[in-house]
């Protein structure tokens, strides 16, 4: 895929401020720099975007072990809609909410800052198409659900009946190999 210019030199710009690690200097830019381009190229064309294996196996991994290490320190309340508490048959889940930093869980506070890079870039990016509508300039803690069995199961509702601002709503599927999946909130 070849990925604009423009889009290159606001990845380039933003990774200096994020402070990037997650792989070599050049690699993750340029890795930041086509997903920049598939999620604003998406979200145009289909108002969602899907990226597979998003994380890779390794990853993936480290983030639902640090999922199941605060299921297991009992860390989870029952999901709810809008400040009330949902009936089971809305939602099923367990939820948290972190920064990665408290609890401490690394791997899922790398993963919330590759998608702060991810997301500020693709709002600064020139051309971004209908993320233009949007001045993204900061985040909620990330939600981390768990659905741990026995009829436990996503149904989809809105969390955000207010409209208090939200211009984004991201999953990401630790399986193994992880999905990210953005969408703009209805």
């Amino acid at each position: 895929m070849t990925v604009p210019k423009d889009i290159k030199q606001a990845v380039q710009k933003q990774t200096e401020v994020a402070g990037d690690k997650m792989k070599s200097e050049e690699k993750s830019q340029s890795w930041i720099a086509e997903t920049v381009s598939v999620v604003i190229e998406h979200l145009n064309k289909f108002g969602a975007c899907v990226i597979d294996d998003f994380l890779g196996e390794r990853k993936g991994v480290r983030i639902l072990d640090e999922v199941l290490d605060l299921r297991k320190r009992e860390i989870f309340q029952e999901g709810q809609l809008a400040s009330v508490k949902a009936e089971k048959s809305i939602r099923s889940d367990k939820i948290t909410w972190t920064d990665g930093a408290s609890p401490p869980t690394p791997n899922i506070k790398n993963l919330i800052n590759m998608i702060d890079t991810i997301v500020m870039t693709a709002n600064k990016a020139p051309n971004n198409g209908v993320l233009s509508n949007y001045n993204i300039g900061s985040r909620t803690k990330a939600m981390v659900a768990c659905y741990p069995g026995e009829g436990t199961h996503y149904v989809k509702h809105i969390d955000n009946p207010n409209k208090d601002g939200r211009a984004l709503l991201l999953f990401t599927i630790s399986t193994k190999t992880g999905t990210l999946r953005k969408m703009e909130d209805v």
